[in-house]
């Protein structure tokens, strides 16, 4: 019987000190588990989505959005409508996962700012950082795309066109092949909205 008792009493004491941990508010002089912290916000832009501005409201700060990728994707992020306060520069910085620039580019006096076509090496969340002058505030359109397939192109035939309707998003067509052909592919009549290089 000592034996029983004691065991009553025991699971009885755990019981109650289980309740009283339940319900006792936290007040001074007790101890409180702090909330897990929260998970940084995903996504603020999305791979060929529509485009989202970017602020510098304060002269010093740098503006961010992120966005996810998978492994192999090709990305390019640009900025357009480009305003800052000065008249000066903005920076663009991809950064990957981890914190580690990817690529970035600068323009100045409200010139498009791009980087890439990069390709994700890991997958996760990619962060895009604006950066002005010191002095600067200003804001930005900012694109992230990733080519779209448009169909076939077929041998010996007449050229379909290669039209490219989004800023930094490339175009691809496909065509069949065999061992041992030889080709020769090349895109003509090139007409760009910046006067500048096809790739």
């Amino acid at each position: 019987m000592p034996h029983s008792f004691t065991a009553a009493a025991t699971i009885i004491a755990a019981a109650f000190a289980l309740a009283a941990a339940l319900i006792l508010p936290s007040a001074p002089g007790w101890a409180a588990a702090s909330p897990a912290p929260a998970a940084a916000a995903c996504c603020s832009v999305t791979i060929n989505g529509s485009p989202v501005t970017m602020t510098v409201g304060r002269p010093g700060a740098v503006a961010k959005k992120n966005f996810k990728a998978s492994v192999g994707e090709q990305l390019s992020e640009v900025l357009t409508n480009v305003v800052t306060s000065d008249d000066g520069c903005a920076s663009l910085t991809l950064l990957n996962p981890s914190g580690g620039t990817v690529d970035s580019s600068s323009g100045c006096s409200g010139s498009p700012v791009g980087v890439g076509p990069d390709t994700a090496t890991v997958p996760g969340v990619y962060t895009v950082e604006m950066s002005l002058d010191s002095g600067a505030t200003g804001h930005a359109k900012l694109w992230v795309s990733a080519p779209i397939g448009i169909g076939t192109a077929p041998e010996n035939k007449p050229a379909p066109a290669m039209n490219v309707k989004r800023v930094g998003q490339g175009v691809e067509r496909t065509f069949p092949g065999s061992i041992g052909q030889r080709l020769d592919v090349a895109v003509t009549s090139v007409s760009t909205s910046d006067n500048g290089c096809a790739f």
